[in-house]
């Protein structure tokens, strides 16, 4: 790209992914040249999700007005005051009866409840950084829908602050409800904040504690009517990051972590019948994992 000038555009309905053809999460570089893909992979894969591709057709330059960077928001602080609200255990009690875990959990993982300008309602989850630091908030608004707070980190991962505690398995699953459930089994876990994020504060974690087994958890995700559609995914696909997410962010967080760890990591879907952790725990099938 051209040196430091170029930056990254959000692709939209009216100018999609030149890579999926996609009109939302990829992103194209301001000078034309590269592509940042989040569903067809490259050979140039990024820390954050995604691929970068570069286009040997360029796109049409774009000159963007200079931003003054965003300031960046106290985390801890947030989280305290979100957590320590008069409505916070109300909002826990509630949260656990929809999601199946107990509020027990998510006070191990400092719930509390915010709400938006507009009032409306959301549970905030807060993450941890490399040092345990609380660095991001993320919204869980009523619907399922899930935000990063403005001006907070979303490289943090999900977990209690004594997540270590257990008898030496640390179970890498996708998400902070599917980290509730985990701790209402009594099981030692570490939530990543999508499916192949959260590698830097994953692997200094599992560095400082040496665990005796690693274990990647992915999710029954798959999307077959995807398979086809793009030329990374083939129509007979045994699981990309376009057509199965879920499996293919256990496998690619498995293998990097591999490689820095200098160790074997394992691998776990759930059932077919699951989804997710959470849905398998409310199957009341976790116990197994203990052994």
């Amino acid at each position: 790209m051209h040196g430091q000038t170029a930056k990254w555009i959000r692709v939209s309905r009216r100018e999609p992914c030149v890579v999926c053809s996609k009109p939302d999460y990829c992103t194209r570089s301001s000078c034309g040249t590269h592509a940042h893909c989040m569903r067809v992979e490259s050979d140039h894969p990024c820390k954050g999700g995604g691929w970068i591709h570069k286009l040997s057709e360029l796109l049409p330059r774009v000159d963007l007005p200079d931003r003054p960077p965003r300031p960046r928001r106290d985390a801890l602080a947030i989280a305290k005051t979100c957590f320590s609200n008069p409505r916070a255990t109300d909002s826990r009690t509630a949260l656990a009866s929809i999601l199946g875990v107990s509020k027990e959990s998510l006070a191990d993982l400092c719930v509390g409840v915010g709400w938006d300008r507009d009032g409306t309602e959301w549970a905030s989850f807060p993450s941890r950084g490399i040092n345990g630091e609380i660095v991001g908030i993320t919204r869980r608004y009523d619907n399922g829908a899930k935000k990063t707070l403005a001006g907070t980190s979303n490289a943090g991962i999900f977990c209690k602050e004594w997540w270590w505690i257990g008898n030496g398995i640390v179970y890498i699953v996708e998400g902070p409800s599917d980290v509730a459930a985990m701790i209402d089994a009594n099981l030692c876990v570490l939530g990543r904040p999508s499916n192949v994020g959260g590698l830097a504060v994953l692997t200094a974690y599992l560095k400082r504690r040496d665990p005796k087994r690693i274990v990647v958890v992915g999710e029954n995700d798959a999307k077959p009517e995807r398979r086809g559609e793009v030329a990374a995914c083939v129509p007979d696909c045994a699981g990309c990051a376009y057509c199965f997410p879920g499996k293919f962010g256990m496998l690619a967080t498995a293998s990097r972590l591999a490689r820095s760890l200098r160790r074997k990591i394992e691998t776990l879907m759930p059932p077919d019948e699951y989804k997710d952790v959470r849905q398998w725990w409310l199957g009341n099938q976790l116990k197994g994992l203990t052994t």
